[in-house]
């Protein structure tokens, strides 16, 4: 499930987006989209929390990118991205606990998939509307075309791609945090080459990480019933 967010104009820098993905293939169609729904939600509830939804910079980018990392630079970025994300929580929350916070970040090898076809999602069984395809030309140039050949002659695109995410999780470190917070999915990068969807998703990260704060980790509070 994709969600999409755009600035003032059509260029990279102001468009930010949202997804989720369920790797439940023995679940029918409809509980896959409800899970990616929640997934989506909870990304969501992050932003509000965190007063940040009106910045694009806590959306998901779409950096450009030419080359991937290598491994040992790819380590040296991800100790850079924890403590640029620790320093961060201490400017925006504090020590309240006394205690430096703790993050832990992972950086899973990519998901792949091949798209089979594309639904506009109203949280609806019944929406007929046609999504904007166009938006995968942020991802892939091109690949919208493509799509809508395919469509027209009720082909397939042979194009695989993959969805790499960096996720942080933020520690405990008093009693009094137990059970208080949840992971983030800080950054996340879609292509059709697994090598610079990990660079687009470390790259958004590392601009997610300018505005993070101690209330993206944050649960939300239960609602009475």
């Amino acid at each position: 499930m994709l969600m999409l967010a755009n600035g003032g104009s059509a260029s990279r820098s102001s468009f930010g987006f949202l997804m989720a993905s369920s790797r439940q293939p023995d679940k029918k169609q409809k509980d896959r989209q409800r899970e990616c729904a929640r997934d989506v939600l909870a990304q969501v509830e992050q932003l509000t929390q965190g007063k940040s939804e009106g910045d694009l910079r806590a959306w998901f980018q779409v950096p450009a990118v030419d080359e991937s990392l290598e491994p040992e630079a790819e380590r040296t970025a991800l100790e850079k991205l924890k403590s640029t994300m620790e320093s961060r929580l201490v400017a925006t929350a504090g020590k309240s606990s006394g205690a430096d916070p703790v993050v832990e970040v992972e950086f899973p090898e990519p998901q792949s998939c091949v798209i089979c076809g594309l639904t506009d999602y109203g949280g609806s069984e019944d929406s007929t509307k046609d999504p904007d395809i166009s938006v995968l030309d942020f991802f892939e140039p091109d690949s919208a075309d493509l799509f809508k050949e395919a469509k027209r002659l009720g082909g397939l695109v042979r194009l695989r791609w993959y969805l790499a995410v960096v996720k942080a999780s933020r520690k405990a470190t008093s009693p009094a945090q137990e059970g208080l917070y949840r992971p983030l999915s800080l950054g996340m990068g879609f292509a059709t080459d697994q090598k610079i969807a990990k660079a687009r998703a470390l790259r958004a990260a590392e601009v997610r990480a300018e505005v993070l704060t101690e209330a993206m980790f944050l649960k939300p509070p239960q609602k009475e019933l």
